[in-house]
C-alpha cells in the first residue's frame, strides 16, 4: 500500500490504470484515507483547535475525508455512467480517488506556524488536485485538460464540505 501511495504522490498515472483492476485496492484506498484523516486531525488537536474535543476533531477529519471521497468518485462516476454510458464501477472510481488523496498525509505539516500552515496546505491541495486529474483521466480514458473543470469542481464542494463539518461539529 505505501509502494502505491508513494506512486500516487508521485503522479504515476499507470498506478490509477492498476487500481482500477485491482477490487482489493478499494480497502487500501479507505486505509489511506483513514491515515489521511489523522495527519489532517493532528495539527487540529495540537495547534488550531485545542481547546476543542481531540474526538470531534477527529470525527470532522474522518467525515470530511471520507464524505469528499464519495464527493471526487460521485463526480466522475455519474456522468460516465450516465452519459457516456461506461460500465465501470463506482468502486473503480472510489479507488482512484482513494490513492489520489495520499499527499494528504502531509497535511501533519498544518502545525508549523500560520504561513507555513497555508503554504502547506496550498501546496497539499494542488497536489491532491493534480492526483485527482490523473486519477480522474486514466479512469475514465480521456485527456487530462478534459477532468481538470470536474477536478476543480471536486475540489471546490470538498472545502464546502469541510467548512460545513467545522461548522456543525466543531463550532467554528
Amino acid at each position: 500500500m505505501f509502494r502505491r501511495m508513494l506512486r500516487a504522490a508521485r503522479l504515476d498515472p499507470m498506478l490509477y490504470a492498476e487500481v482500477k483492476d485491482d477490487p482489493a485496492a478499494t480497502v487500501q484506498a479507505g486505509a489511506i484515507l483513514l491515515l489521511v484523516s489523522i495527519a489532517l486531525a493532528l495539527p487540529g488537536v495540537s495547534t488550531y483547535l485545542s481547546d476543542r474535543n481531540p474526538v470531534l476533531v477527529f470525527l470532522w477529519s474522518l467525515l470530511f475525508n471520507f464524505t469528499g471521497w464519495m464527493l471526487f468518485a460521485l463526480l466522475a462516476y455519474l456522468p460516465m455512467h450516465y452519459l457516456v454510458r461506461r460500465e465501470e464501477g463506482f468502486l473503480v472510481y472510489l479507488r482512484s480517488v482513494g490513492f489520489a488523496q495520499a499527499p494528504g498525509v502531509f497535511n501533519m505539516l498544518l502545525s508549523l506556524g500560520e504561513f507555513w500552515a497555508l503554504l502547506a496546505n496550498t501546496i497539499v491541495l494542488l497536489w491532491i488536485l493534480a492526483c485527482v486529474i490523473i486519477a480522474y483521466s486514466q479512469t475514465m480514458r480521456v485527456s487530462i485538460l478534459a477532468m481538470f473543470p470536474l477536478a476543480v469542481m471536486g475540489m471546490f464542494l470538498g472545502v464546502l464540505v469541510r467548512d460545513m463539518y467545522s461548522r456543525i461539529l466543531l463550532g467554528t
